[in-house]
């Protein structure tokens, strides 16, 4: 085994033994480094893995496919494996120019009990995803009906990651419905937020203030409404549970659909996975600054103070949902451009963040663009009632 790679299992061994401080690890870093290791370039597709098979990665990172859609990523130092009789049909590496991956086949029996004990620790934060996963999809309709909660919602506070993002102002502009135009001196600009949303309250009195969190990818562009009133227009909406889907689409009109949103231990960055595609990644450097002030441009800072002085900023949300028909001619039944205010309940300490990047894998996300720099903050929001400003489908009627 050459330098570098005995470099990477060294660190490997090392990092290993500080997330896993077990009695029985004090071997580890011996056991690991004489392992055979291998490199495998970016792109190549390594075997199946099967029920009892067990990969270290040392460096790299490993995406994991079931019938050829991305499931999952994995960035070293990690555990790659089968549990509970799982096959996965393929996994490959993706997206680094090199992974170093040992594969545990022949291992001994007391390397055996090593493994399994190191790699609890991972199985365990699995589960317990899992379980918050689980906790997300419980019923909230009222009653034995199938009537949803009504409005209104209490959101946060939570911790909300926005990158100011600059696209061909041509793509946006295609992704605003009839009424909208893009903000004057914000053309190109829109923002992509992450909202790691711990709660959302149910106020209707009728209600015992039931709450459900998930987390949430959604690009916001400024545009102009009706009659000019500034406003944030949503072209794109990934939760990563269904009842945000199914609350968002009907009480209000946001285009939302599923999305697998992985966050990195550090927090310093986040893959979004939509329709089995690797759509999104975006990293930023752990350690944020201390400045306040993100680096937008002072358009968009004017234009943010503009819905703010309205009292009642407002969302512009593309509402359609399909009739009885079906087949090729079905339209919707309801196609309305919705204005939903909104009123901040909390907002503050705000972080710059360091370095932030943001790629596209593989096709999904549509909108592109470059950025030009984010911040963390925490913010609290209420939805009021919203109106409708267009009826789309009163002109075709």
């Amino acid at each position: 085994m050459d330098g570098e790679l005995i470099g990477h299992a060294s660190r490997f061994a090392a990092q290993v033994a500080a997330l896993h401080p077990l009695s029985n690890v004090a071997g580890a870093g011996e056991w690991l480094t004489a392992l055979d290791w291998q490199q495998v370039p970016s792109g190549q597709r390594l075997a199946p893995l099967g029920a009892g098979e067990l990969w270290a990665v040392a460096q790299g990172e490993l995406a994991m496919l079931a019938e050829e859609r991305c499931q999952q990523f994995f960035e070293g130092p990690a555990w790659v494996g089968c549990r509970g009789g799982l096959h996965l049909r393929a996994v490959r590496p993706a997206v680094v120019a090199r992974v170093d991956v040992s594969a545990l086949r022949t291992l001994e029996e007391a390397d055996r009990d090593l493994v399994s004990e190191l790699y609890e620790a991972q199985l365990i934060q699995r589960d317990q995803q899992r379980a918050a996963d689980a906790r997300k999809d419980d019923d909230f309709f009222v009653g034995d009906s199938a009537q949803l909660v009504p409005a209104p919602y209490r959101f946060g506070p939570y911790t909300a990651t926005s990158l100011m993002m600059h696209a061909d102002p041509g793509v946006l502009r295609h992704e605003l419905p009839p009424g909208l135009s893009l903000a004057p001196g914000t053309a190109g600009k829109y923002l992509l937020v992450l909202n790691e949303v711990e709660h959302c309250e149910a106020l209707h009195p009728d209600t015992d203030g039931r709450q459900h969190r998930y987390l949430e990818v959604a690009a916001f562009v400024p545009c102009l409404g009706p009659r000019l009133v500034p406003g944030l227009f949503l072209p794109r909406v990934y939760p990563d549970a269904y009842l945000p889907i199914l609350l968002g689409r009907e009480a209000y009109g946001f285009a939302k659909r599923l999305g697998r949103i992985l966050t990195r231990p550090h927090a310093d960055g986040y893959d979004l996975i939509a329709n089995g595609r690797h759509i999104l990644r975006t990293r930023w450097q752990r350690g944020a600054s201390d400045d306040v002030q993100p680096p937008w441009q002072d358009e968009l800072v004017r234009f943010a103070g503009q819905l703010m002085r309205l009292g009642r900023p407002r969302l512009y949300l593309h509402k359609q949902i399909l009739g009885v028909g079906s087949g090729p001619r079905a339209r919707p039944r309801v196609d309305e451009l919705v204005a939903l205010p909104f009123r901040v309940t909390s907002l503050g300490d705000m972080r710059r963040l360091s370095q932030p990047e943001v790629s596209f894998p593989e096709s999904g996300w549509g909108l592109g663009g470059r950025c030009l720099g984010g911040a963390q903050l925490q913010l609290g929001f209420e939805f009021t009632e919203g109106k409708v400003v267009r009826d789309y489908g009163a002109r075709r009627r």
